[in-house]
């Protein structure tokens, strides 16, 4: 665990499906973000989703260390298939994994490890949930310390469209 005493593991073969429920929402600013831990030689999977109802429209998919094809890969590299982004993470560590969804706006920022990986990824739809899935025999990887929080303006803030994030991402 990243802050002891427990973690999420999602395990290998395809059998855990786990759902992290984010409301339906409609318009509004979110962070969403965790730790995470891949060990050498395994891969890790998750996506976004438009509903909190299983298997209701994939907004974002995103791979470590895997394939379209969901063949094993280059290990420590990692994938978002909508846009063929390729990105580094370390293994055996824990590191950070954050996203800044604007449903006003429908754009999404993928951050890893402290490096924006994504900006203004085109998200339309609503933000159902967070699907933790084992995609394959290789995979296994752990979650921890999970934040979502809506990004808040004041009204007459003049100032909320320069919200420093930088301390949800490791960055401050």
């Amino acid at each position: 665990a990243f802050s002891p005493p427990h973690s999420m593991l999602i395990a290998e073969g395809s059998v855990q499906d786990v759902l992290l429920r984010l409301g339906n929402r409609t318009s509004g600013q979110y962070i969403i973000n965790w730790n995470m831990f891949l060990p050498s030689g395994r891969t890790g999977y998750y996506n976004f989703q438009q509903s909190e109802t299983p298997a209701v429209g994939w907004n974002l998919n995103v791979g470590f260390a895997i394939t379209n094809t969901g063949a094993t890969a280059t290990f420590g590299q990692g994938l978002v298939f909508e846009t063929n982004t390729t990105f580094s993470y370390p293994q055996d560590t824990w590191f950070e994994v954050s996203h800044i969804v604007d449903l006003d706006n429908n754009t999404l920022e993928l951050w890893v490890n402290g490096v924006q990986v994504l900006s203004s990824f085109n998200y339309t739809g609503n933000l159902g949930s967070v699907n933790f899935y084992s995609i394959n025999a290789v995979n296994r990887y752990y979650v921890d310390d999970v934040l979502y929080t809506e990004i808040l303006s004041l009204p007459g803030d003049e100032c909320s469209s320069a919200f420093d994030v930088s301390s949800f991402l490791g960055g401050g």
